[in-house]
């Protein structure tokens, strides 16, 4: 038998309530590009993470960063333990 493992809604990434206008979603973290904005009300789908970075996906398929700063992390999310390791 294998084991069970458990299911998780996709995490997303919204701006957080001080956003007024919108989260500038930028194709790295170093840099002053801008990809998209993602307005309040939006939803990011969370691909990965690295200090300071949430690396989303936009519901156009784009993909950027956004600030931590600026976002909230909501949805379940799973622990490390879980995660299936890369490129599986």
């Amino acid at each position: 038998m294998g084991l069970a493992v458990p299911a998780f809604a996709a995490p997303s990434v919204t701006p957080s309530e001080r956003v007024k206008r919108n989260v500038v979603v930028r194709p790295a973290p170093d840099s002053d590009d801008k990809v998209a904005g993602l307005f309040p009300g939006d939803t990011a789908e969370l691909i990965d993470e690295i200090p300071g970075w949430y690396h989303v996906r936009l519901s156009d398929g784009r993909t950027g960063y956004v600030s931590k700063s600026w976002t909230i992390l909501s949805g379940d999310v799973p622990p490390l333990h879980w995660l299936p390791p890369p490129g599986q």
